[in-house]
């Protein structure tokens, strides 16, 4: 009789490179979404887990504020100028990622000056990846002035059905980060 074979043994990281940031902000009194996502996401600080949601703990991001794309790029150039503009260190958004279970991490992210915890909810992605949802509100950040700033400039794009021009603080935020699997 052969012996059984042994079940492969598998861990997870996660890569450098091809990972997605998402966001949507709301605008109008009725707070329509209008989102879009970053080009340029840089993560570090990877080591093999043998769970998928283990290989997110101690990640660190940088998101390229410059590389904000809605799709739109006369809004985007407003993005940058009048939004992350008003913010201080406004190159990047970093942070760093604590799982803490197969369906909920934190992630501390760090922009206009100050760091703040978000909670957020993991779920399976497509293949071995996992993804993040959450919302954060940028009056945390005191982004209040961005947002005014921001508003300011797009003053009658922001205006609803009511003639109020308005830009929500609250912003959902999603990311992607597409897992290397290996098995030996």
């Amino acid at each position: 009789k052969a012996p059984a074979k042994a079940e492969p043994v598998c861990s997870w990281t996660a890569p450098a490179a091809g990972n997605t940031v998402t966001w949507k902000a709301f605008k109008f009194t009725e707070k329509t979404g209008v989102g879009g996502g970053f080009d340029t996401v840089k993560v570090a600080g990877a080591k093999a887990a043998p769970e998928p949601w283990k290989a997110l703990n101690g990640l660190t991001f940088e998101i390229d504020t410059a590389s904000v794309n809605s799709k739109n790029p006369e809004r985007d150039a407003k993005l940058v100028a009048s939004f992350f503009g008003a913010l201080t260190e406004t190159a990047a958004i970093k942070g760093t990622v604590k799982a803490t279970s197969a369906d909920a991490a934190t992630l501390t992210i760090t922009m206009n000056g100050a760091s703040h915890d978000v909670p957020v909810k993991l779920a399976k992605g497509e293949g071995d990846a996992l993804t993040m949802s959450g919302t954060l509100n940028m009056d945390t950040w005191g982004g209040g002035p961005a947002i005014a700033a921001l508003n300011k400039v797009c003053d009658d794009l922001h205006k609803g059905a009511d003639g109020v021009s308005k830009l929500w603080p609250e912003v959902e935020i999603g990311a992607t980060v597409a897992l290397q699997k290996t098995c030996k």
